[in-house]
């Protein structure tokens, strides 16, 4: 998933003055985003600080007055976080790629074109902005695809890339790019016709990863790394459920799963969002917040129950899913425990 334009998006979402305005964002000294206004004046993401100043520049000539305004991460942090948030209801496997793009792993939903299709329109309303979207089987199809044919679905993906530069295998070093074409083979289909041999002795150990990219073999996997103070975990049913004894077996389930990631982090949680996904990928939300902390399975099954008593079921379930924000290290809650035990001379 990519947004183009994200940050100037995000910008006039927090400061309503810039609405309009011609203004771009710089990091590393170059141009980050524009506004659409600044973007007819030349300010074009990617162009270097100095060729912004000197468009700046002439756009006061012409009576504009752009403005550049120095990157700050925190800026943008909430609003990433919309987007984000959203792709959660979908998959626990979200990898984060600056504040405008992630990597989201599908592979246990069946139709994955299908669910992305749902998950832009989520995307879109979070946040007003309708996302480049790349479906393919591994990370760097899917990137290109993101680029090349956004919404398309790519199930051979070395075919895909075959006919496009090798500027398009964005996995390998850019000087080793610049040397492939140098070379004269400048399509990823010339590279993968080349024997792996041929490749080693031009870029050592890293020749038969290249060679590998070209043919559309990754390895990559997709990284859960978002969110990094909450626990996502999501069950779907074999058969869409409907009696309470179905659903219950999915509490279970869920139940366990969550325990089982939080005691592999040593953490406990206090909030529960529970999220029933129907028919036609429609999703309901409950969450409830607990005084006492969970962690065991038992004490997420409770909590999970009374969560569910907050949607209105009356049809059939496809799939739960549980999200457990701003969970807590089990010693920072125990010594909260023993303060508080210490000032009041019994337990809580």
């Amino acid at each position: 998933m990519h947004f183009d334009g994200f940050y100037a998006v995000a910008l006039q979402a927090s400061r309503p003055k810039l609405k309009g305005a011609a203004f771009g964002v710089v990091r590393d000294s170059r141009l980050l985003d524009a506004s659409a206004s600044a973007r007819r004046l030349g300010l074009l993401p990617g162009i270097t600080l100095a060729e912004a100043r000197s468009v700046a520049r002439a756009a006061v000539r012409w009576g504009a007055a752009p403005a550049l305004l120095d990157y700050d991460p925190e800026d943008f942090e909430p609003y990433a976080r919309k987007w984000l948030d959203a792709c959660l209801a979908y998959t626990n496997t979200v990898e984060p790629v600056g504040q405008e793009s992630a990597f989201l792993d599908l592979g246990t939903l069946p139709g994955a074109e299908e669910v992305a299709d749902a998950l832009t329109q989520d995307l879109y309303f979070a946040v007003g902005i309708c996302p480049r979207v790349g479906i393919a089987r591994t990370v760097l199809a899917a990137r290109v695809a993101a680029e090349v044919c956004p919404g398309q679905p790519v199930f051979r993906d070395g075919e895909f890339l075959a006919p496009l530069t090798v500027d398009c295998l964005w996995q390998v070093r850019p000087e080793h790019r610049v040397r492939l074409a140098f070379l004269g083979f400048r399509t990823v289909g010339d590279v993968a016709a080349l024997p792996t041999e041929t490749l080693v002795r031009q870029f050592g150990r890293e020749g038969v990863r290249i060679s590998l990219l070209a043919r559309g073999r990754d390895s990559t996997r997709v990284r859960a790394l978002y969110p990094l103070d909450e626990v996502y975990a999501r069950v779907a049913f074999p058969q869409p459920a409907r009696l309470d004894q179905e659903l219950e077996v999915g509490v279970h389930r869920l139940a366990r799963r969550l325990s089982e990631m939080l005691r592999a982090r040593d953490s406990q949680a206090r909030a529960v969002v529970l999220s029933v996904e129907f028919d036609g990928f429609r999703v309901v939300q409950g969450r409830r917040t607990f005084t006492r902390p969970l962690q065991s399975a038992g004490s997420l099954m409770s909590a999970l129950r009374l969560t569910l008593r907050q949607v209105v079921i009356k049809e059939e379930v496809f799939a739960l899913a549980a999200r457990l924000p701003e969970i807590e290290p089990v010693s920072a809650s125990q010594l909260r425990l023993s303060l508080t035990e210490g000032a009041e001379g019994e337990m809580p």
